[in-house]
């Protein structure tokens, strides 16, 4: 990266530390001034004359440019160990950037590494029957193991399942927070979201030192409707974040899927609300992957060398066959071989 590139990165994430300096004001100023760079020169009269700016945002801009805010932003990053994606960085996801608007995030700062791989969402109640939290277990699991990313909000309860079952798989989980990265809500899960950082991502839109209001909690749930292939809800009631998750996933033309409960269970209306409205009724973890089209990562049907690694890996045969579709019988011989071969 260039340095001009890189000057235009950080004035970028100076910018989105000021209070009210959304996407859209600061698209106003990008297609006003020309560059980041053109932004944070101009002087406070230019600035208050930018149709949509007025006095307020200016003097917030001319306010932080006084001292090293710049300085003071890349340090802070690099001291908390934290990367940032911008909205002008080509690895932004392309969801986001595509279906939101207004509303896309000005940057993304997160500790891990950024999903590559596809990704299915998996939200539900912070207070789940204990049916909720085995079923959120199951499909988290599985989706692990299939090579899919689980993209979650970190809450108690289906959220915090989730997470937990497609590290506890081997797989990889990104955690979609409404906090800044130094501040990890809920407390409680201060040591999950260190094992999500390590197995997949933490992800924020919240600068360092940003204020957390109620509001924050459910603009977040755009970013992981927008990471992901497809939404899950594993168990919501009315009203509840996890349909909100859902209404954003519609937005941005995103598969959504609900598993369905007894009509007695208050905890499932939302599930059936979304089934009326034409969610996809599922009730295994390969009923989402088939309608979604995936099929597990990096798995060649015909080779011998990849049935090798599954086994050494630990899969039973059972999971072997249902992870590459291929014959049992081949599946069992291959394994037979190799036991014989290393006893």
């Amino acid at each position: 990266m260039d340095k001009n590139t890189d000057l235009e990165r950080l004035l970028l994430l100076a910018l989105h530390r000021i209070p009210g300096l959304g996407y859209a004001k600061w698209k106003v100023l990008y297609d006003h001034f020309g560059s980041n760079a053109a932004i944070w020169g101009a002087a406070r009269r230019e600035l208050e004359h930018v149709r949509g700016i007025g006095p307020e945002t200016s003097l917030q801009i001319a306010s932080a440019r006084k001292g090293s805010r710049i300085e003071r932003c890349r340090q802070e990053l690099i001291d908390q160990g934290i990367s940032a994606v911008t909205v002008l960085d080509r690895q932004f996801p392309a969801v986001l950037k595509s279906n939101l608007g207004d509303q896309v995030p000005l940057a993304l700062y997160y500790r891990g590494a950024l999903p590559t791989q596809p990704a299915i969402a998996v939200v539900g109640t912070r207070n789940p029957s204990r049916q909720g939290r085995e079923e959120a277990a199951a499909f988290a699991a599985a989706f692990g193991r299939e090579g899919i990313t689980v993209v979650s909000g970190l809450a108690r309860g289906i959220d915090g399942c989730a997470h937990h079952s497609a590290v506890a798989a081997g797989g990889t989980t990104a955690a979609v927070l409404a906090t800044p990265l130094n501040d990890i809500y809920p407390r409680c899960h201060r040591q999950l979201a260190e094992q999500v950082g390590e197995n997949g991502c933490l992800l924020t839109e919240m600068p360092l030192g940003s204020v957390v209001r109620r509001g924050s909690f459910p603009r977040r749930n755009r970013i992981i409707a927008g990471l992901s292939r497809g939404v899950l809800v594993v168990e919501a009631g009315l009203p509840s974040g996890a349909l909100n998750t859902a209404t954003w996933a519609a937005h941005m033309n995103l598969d959504v899927f609900a598993i369905p409960g007894s009509i007695r269970n208050s905890k499932r209306r939302g599930n059936h609300q979304l089934i009326q409205e034409g969610a996809a009724l599922v009730e295994t973890p390969s009923d989402v992957t088939e309608l979604l089209g995936l099929r597990p990562a990096s798995i060649q049907e015909d080779s011998d060398d990849c049935l090798e690694a599954l086994v050494r890996a630990g899969l039973t045969a059972g999971q072997i066959i249902q992870r590459t579709g291929l014959p049992p019988q081949k599946v069992l011989r291959r394994i037979s071989q190799l036991q014989l071969r290393d006893p």
